[in-house]
């Protein structure tokens, strides 16, 4: 029996999904309001945006490293 819920990951793999076609996907598109990383996200290079992404992804969530901040990680634990 998984520890996570079904939701959790269906989320973390439409993150995934979001990072695997884009380096910066808008995030609200992906998985709806409240996602902003903030004003000055065009001054981030593109693994401080991962970076970033990945820490409010985990935050609500609510599982500390449910997303791996980096890419081939993040592919392989969601399975695309």
């Amino acid at each position: 029996m998984s520890r996570y819920s079904s939701a959790q990951i269906e989320a973390r793999r439409r993150f995934a999904l979001a990072f695997r076609h884009e380096s910066r996907p808008d995030l609200t598109h992906v998985l709806g309001n409240g996602w902003s990383l903030g004003q000055d996200m065009h001054r981030l290079t593109d693994q401080q945006y991962l970076d970033k992404a990945v820490q409010l992804f985990n935050r609500r969530i609510g599982i500390a490293r449910f997303a791996p901040s980096d890419k081939a990680d993040l592919f392989r634990v969601a399975g695309v």
